[in-house]
């Protein structure tokens, strides 16, 4: 059963139990058992007359956190909800992608920050803070006076994480927004709106935010010129600037400049349809390709599990009366495993649906997507089925967003999770491997088996990856996964490949367009 989990993130005295307080005050755990996981204890302490529906266990020290511990909690308290009051000084990726159940989904992610010690926090450790500010859904600054809320706005904590809600709370207890979108930062009735270095950023996030506001105005900032991959024929203007900590520096490239802009546009226009021209030509004399490619697949990754299924029923009806109940459940077992598997082809078979438009040309819909958030559903997704799997997995720490599909690229990676899982011929750990480098964005899977046949190589993405059976599983074919994996990451503009390292197999695919924050 999946359970819903809220993490209440921050460092000591940043507020989280007295947002504790106030929730259970306001009936959160009034009708659904609920577990409190205590990792910090402060100054401040739950208040016993909301606690009536309500467990708290405490975990000192982060040894005491493991995928079983809490698993064995869930068992004894069986709670319909969780609240995690997490230690500022852990750190939350562990959390994600070591210690959390594969059934406990995390719902909300809320960071407590006192606004009086944060600049100390961000001096002396930055890593730990800005994870908590990436990482939130909201985060709320408590104990704000006028130089605090001046001082948080101009750090432009909405480059580090623009999807979280922002709140500022005062010392008489009133709150405001973050941005104020009623206020600007520049004074917008002036002819020339001058831009002084140390205003860029702020610049910068209100130009992104609300763009209308400086529609038609002349605007004049100090920039290098920056080539980007983007604009082939020309230059974005832009800067460095310290994106909320001093160790955080990012190019902030303003990209529609109104000295500019025209003719950017004009090139971008130009060379889109030209693009989309050539793709059109391409996916056309793909398509076909594409669809038999599919079809000898299934006629191998469908047959042979509906065969087993047929054979082990039979069996089963046939000798019912004649077998032990470990015989008995082993066929189940194997009736079972063999649905799953049709059930994960019935899924990547509907994500074509979802790659084609109704004239069959490979298409996707895309929205900006945190990498990172794409990634940690995937591993979710293949922990739930498969809890005993090690997953490794390493990101970057910075926020990267991509144009994507979210729902088809959790499909590719789970898809090469399996594959990994199923033909590496090993137990070994699985490595999930996200880099950004100056040649592009790269997602890696490696495991640490046998490796794939070098005469495979060139048509392991074609369907027929398995009609040797190499793989040495009768009824777990490749085939479709991998054939789909090549489709969705082609119609993403990105590229996919499959290859041996000195201990197993390893595939990789890249996506374009990525921005790293």
């Amino acid at each position: 059963m999946e359970v819903p989990v809220y993490l209440i993130a921050g460092f000591l005295e940043g507020g989280k139990t007295n947002f504790i307080n106030g929730i259970l005050e306001d009936g959160f755990a009034r009708e659904d058992a609920t577990l409190l996981l205590c990792c910090e204890e402060g100054i401040e302490e739950y208040d016993p007359r909301f606690l009536r529906n309500v467990t708290v266990v405490t975990i000192d020290d982060e040894s005491q956190l493991s995928r079983n511990k809490l698993k064995q909690l869930e068992q004894k308290y069986r709670p319909k909800q969780i609240l995690i009051e997490y230690n500022g000084m852990w750190e939350i990726q562990k959390l994600y992608f070591d210690y959390l159940p594969s059934n406990w989904l995390l719902y909300q992610v809320m960071t407590f920050v006192d606004a009086t010690t944060f600049n100390m926090y961000v001096k002396n450790m930055g890593a730990l803070m800005m994870e908590k500010i990436k990482d939130a859904d909201m985060i709320v600054f408590n104990r704000c006076t006028e130089k605090e809320r001046e001082a948080l706005r101009a750090r432009n904590l909405k480059m580090v994480n623009r999807r979280a809600d922002i709140y500022l709370e005062n010392m008489d207890g009133s709150s405001e927004d973050y941005a104020d979108e009623t206020v600007s930062a520049f004074d917008l009735s002036a002819p020339l709106i001058d831009i002084r270095d140390d205003d860029y950023g702020v610049f910068y996030v209100e130009a992104m935010d609300l763009p209308a506001r400086f529609d038609g105005k002349t605007v004049r900032f100090k920039a290098q010129m920056c080539k980007s991959p983007q604009f082939q024929e020309g230059c974005v203007p832009g800067r460095f600037a310290m994106v909320c900590c001093a160790n955080d520096i990012t190019f902030l490239g303003m990209a529609l400049i109104s000295s500019l802009s025209s003719s950017i546009c004009i090139m971008i226009t130009k060379q889109n349809v030209q693009l989309q021209e050539k793709d059109r030509m391409l996916l056309n004399a793909e398509k076909e390709t594409m669809r038999a490619n599919l079809m000898r697949a299934m006629s191998h990754d469908l047959r042979t599990p509906l065969t087993s299924i047929i054979g082990s029923s039979s069996t089963y009806l046939a000798q019912e009366e004649y077998m032990s109940p470990e015989e008995k459940r082993k066929l189940v077992r194997n009736i079972e495993e063999d649905a799953q598997w049709l059930l994960n082809m019935v899924e990547n078979l509907l994500s074509v649906t979802r790659i084609q438009d109704e004239k069959g040309v490979a298409s996707v819909v895309k929205a900006d997507e945190s990498l990172e958030e794409v990634i940690s559903e995937s591993v979710q997704r293949f922990r739930k089925r498969f809890p005993d799997v090690q997953v490794r997995v390493s990101i970057p720490d910075s926020v990267i967003i991509i144009p994507m599909d979210a729902t088809l690229i959790e499909q590719v990676i789970n898809n090469l999770l399996e594959n990994a899982l199923f033909h590496s011929g090993t137990n070994g750990p699985i490595d999930l491997v996200a880099a950004s480098e100056k040649s592009g964005l790269s997602v890696s899977i490696k495991d640490y088996g046998k490796g794939i046949a070098p005469e495979l190589l060139d048509t392991i993405f074609d369907g027929g990856g398995t009609s040797e059976n190499h793989t040495g599983d009768g009824h777990k074919g490749m085939g479709i996964g991998l054939s789909i994996c090549k489709t969705i990451i082609n119609a993403h503009g990105g590229e996919i490949h499959a290859g041996n390292h000195l201990r197993g197999a390893q595939f990789t695919f890249t996506l374009p367009d990525w921005r790293e924050y």
